[in-house]
C-alpha cells in the first residue's frame, strides 16, 4: 500500500504541475491578448506544443493560428490573426476547465491610451538612441580612418626627409617599399 500511495502522489503531482503550466501559459496569453507581440506572449505561444501535445483542440487552434501570422501581407491579415489568436484562447480555456470563457469574454481588454503612448515614446526613445549611437560609430569610424590617413603622411615625410639626407637611404626604402607590397598583396 505504500507503493500505491507513492505512485498516486507522483501521477497527482505530475497532473497537478502540468495543469499549473497549462494555466501559467494561459494567464500570460490572456494578460498579453492585446499586445500577441509580447515577448512573454511569444514565449508562451511557443509552448503550446509541448505542453498541450495531447490536447488535439489547442493544437489545432494553435495550427491555424500559426498559419493566419503565414499569410501574404494583406488588409484582412492582422484581423485573421486576431481572430486565430482569440479562438486559441477559447479553446485553452475550454480545455483546463474555463468552460464559461467565450469568444466575447476573451475578446474585451483593458489598454489605457496612456500605457499605448508610453510604449510608442519608449519605441521612439530606442529607436533615437539606435540612430545616435550609429552617428557616433561612423564619426569614431571617420576620426580613426582621418587618424591612421594623417600617421602614414606623417610617416611618409619622415622618410622622404631622411631619404633626402642620404640618396643610398633613398633606393633601400624603396626597395623595402616593393617587398612590403609584395608581402600584402600575396597575404591577401
Amino acid at each position: 500500500s505504500g507503493i500505491l500511495a507513492t505512485l498516486i502522489t507522483i501521477w497527482w503531482q505530475r497532473k497537478n504541475q502540468n495543469k499549473m503550466t497549462k494555466l501559467k501559459i494561459f494567464t500570460t496569453l490572456m494578460s498579453k491578448r492585446y499586445e500577441i507581440s509580447a515577448e512573454e506572449s511569444v514565449e508562451a505561444l511557443n509552448m503550446i506544443d509541448v505542453i498541450f501535445y495531447k490536447s488535439d483542440k489547442v493544437r489545432n487552434a494553435w495550427n491555424k493560428f500559426n498559419e493566419a501570422t503565414n499569410l501574404p501581407d494583406t488588409s484582412t491579415r492582422s484581423q485573421a490573426i486576431q481572430d486565430k489568436h482569440l479562438r486559441l484562447l477559447e479553446v485553452i480555456a475550454d480545455d483546463i476547465g474555463y468552460k464559461n470563457i467565450h469568444w466575447d469574454s476573451i475578446k474585451q481588454y483593458y489598454y489605457p491610451i496612456a500605457l499605448s503612448e508610453k510604449k510608442q515614446d519608449e519605441a521612439m526613445l530606442r529607436r533615437i538612441n539606435i540612430d545616435a549611437g550609429i552617428a557616433q560609430i561612423n564619426k569614431f569610424k571617420q576620426n580613426v580612418d582621418v587618424s591612421q590617413t594623417n600617421k602614414n603622411d606623417e610617416f611618409s615625410q619622415q622618410v622622404l626627409l631622411e631619404a633626402l639626407k642620404n640618396p643610398n637611404n633613398l633606393l633601400q626604402v624603396m626597395e623595402l617599399a616593393e617587398k612590403a607590397k609584395k608581402n600584402n598583396k600575396v597575404s591577401e
